[in-house]
């Protein structure tokens, strides 16, 4: 869980992952709140940032941690920690790589009526343009190319090099990456609750994400 200043959701985000059988691990980028404080106290793992480095930065932090201490089989989520998403979507994911054979599942919003849920008019118009632009460089049908809410498995993690972008984009490396180890990439829809925050400007994010891509041809 990436967390940046989420005293008021992690609490209550934590318990209901453990509701499912879940660890939390709380990776703590850089918060001035008590957000490590209260991770602590729920009974989360807890590992801090001493400065803010972005999502990427902290997603990859909680990777390098699952690689190191979580069992061979487990499945290994990242899940936004501004209360965005809803963790009994968990069970979802994890049908999709029993049942379907999936080694990274993405929550796509895409699909039910974000408008209509809340998401601002203007999110689901870029968000569009950078999916069918990402489907477009990367060859799938990308569904959703900026989603917080994921899950992999720990067998496909250990095979990805993890080169994720600080600040944005880190959804898009993690595609490219199960790509090229022909790993099994399967989108299902989720109904986020949106709260009507945003850490990025949507040029700087574009910017971020174009850095990715620019790499991945040089490669």
């Amino acid at each position: 869980m990436p967390c940046l200043n989420e005293e008021e959701n992690v609490g209550k985000l934590i318990d209901r992952l453990k509701n499912h059988n879940i660890t939390p691990i709380v990776v703590d980028d850089g918060s001035v709140d008590k957000t490590s404080a209260v991770a602590e106290n729920k009974g989360a793992i807890v590992i801090r940032h001493r400065e803010n480095r972005g999502a990427g930065a902290a997603i990859k932090t909680g990777y390098i941690y699952a690689k190191t201490h979580a069992e061979s089989g487990s499945i290994i989520f990242v899940v936004a920690g501004d209360g965005q998403h809803d963790p009994d979507d968990t069970s979802i994911f994890t049908q999709k790589i029993f049942t379907e054979k999936a080694d990274y599942v993405v929550g796509e919003r895409f699909s039910n009526e974000p408008v209509r849920s809340g998401m601002p008019p203007a999110n689901f118009v870029f968000g569009k343009l950078l999916n069918w632009f990402t489907s477009l460089i990367i060859g799938i049908d990308v569904k959703d190319s900026t989603s917080g809410f994921t899950a992999i498995r720990m067998s496909a993690l250990g095979r990805l090099k993890l080169n994720l972008p600080t600040r944005a984009g880190e959804t898009h490396e993690m595609l490219l990456e199960c790509l090229k180890c022909r790993l099994r990439i399967v989108f299902v829809p989720i109904r986020p609750i949106y709260r009507g925050k945003s850490r990025i400007s949507r040029f700087a994010f574009f910017k971020n994400v174009l850095k990715v891509y620019l790499r991945a041809l040089r490669e």
